[in-house]
């Protein structure tokens, strides 16, 4: 059984024509956008909040075209002291 992670896979939806935001190893989105960079944004805060993790950006055929790390909230707040 996979672990859960803050782990987050943004990926086209061509039934609503946008975006969505799936939790890695999870089949349902957690949220849906419009636009690719606002599913992108909505993602990496998610992964934020959750303790940092992994964007991962996939075209059309399910390929990983981009990806970014993401530190969590608790380093924001270090560096910020």
């Amino acid at each position: 059984m996979e672990t859960r992670t803050a782990n987050r896979h943004v990926q086209p939806n061509e039934r609503l024509g946008g975006w969505e935001i799936v939790r890695a190893g999870s089949r349902r989105a957690s949220d849906f956008e419009v636009t690719k960079a606002g599913a992108v944004k909505k993602a990496k805060e998610m992964v934020r909040l959750e303790g940092g993790g992994e964007v991962r950006v996939k075209n059309d055929l399910g390929k990983v075209v981009e990806s970014a790390k993401v530190r969590g909230a608790a380093w924001s707040r270090r560096a910020a002291a």
